[in-house]
């Protein structure tokens, strides 16, 4: 079998089987997840809950920030999907607190540099939000 590849093409060339099908390319755990777990299907189901969540790098910024740019604001960042900002609150008290002041929430996140063009910002309730 002749590998003359391209440099980039040469290290997918490697993950195929006899037939020239690609094979699965595995992913390890994270640092921070290793050793948490006490029996194998317990790491399995982290892995694969770690495969199937994705990760928006606005939202991985923006998280790093929030505390900078809404200090006293109670709600998180929690997920950016079809264009939707979701900001994870409390209760549903707080959501309606906050239903208000959305717009403002809106302006100062479209001034980030690496903001998208074009979203809107939502609440949801979540316990991952601050109390």
């Amino acid at each position: 079998m002749d590998f003359s590849q391209e440099d980039g093409e040469e290290e997918e060339g490697r993950y195929v089987d006899e037939w020239g099908v690609p094979l699965p390319r595995w992913k390890p755990l994270y640092p921070e997840k290793r050793n948490l777990h006490d029996t194998f299907s317990s790491a399995a189901k982290a892995a694969f809950e770690e495969l199937a969540t994705f990760r928006d790098p606005f939202v991985e910024t923006l998280a790093d920030v929030w505390p900078t740019l809404f200090p006293d604001l109670r709600a998180v960042p929690g997920r950016f999907e079809d264009g939707y900002l979701i900001l994870y609150v409390r209760s549903a008290p707080m959501l309606f607190s906050l239903k208000p002041k959305l717009s403002g929430i809106k302006k100062r996140l479209a001034a980030l540099p690496d903001a998208p063009k074009k979203f809107e910002v939502r609440l949801e309730i979540n316990t991952r939000a601050k109390k």
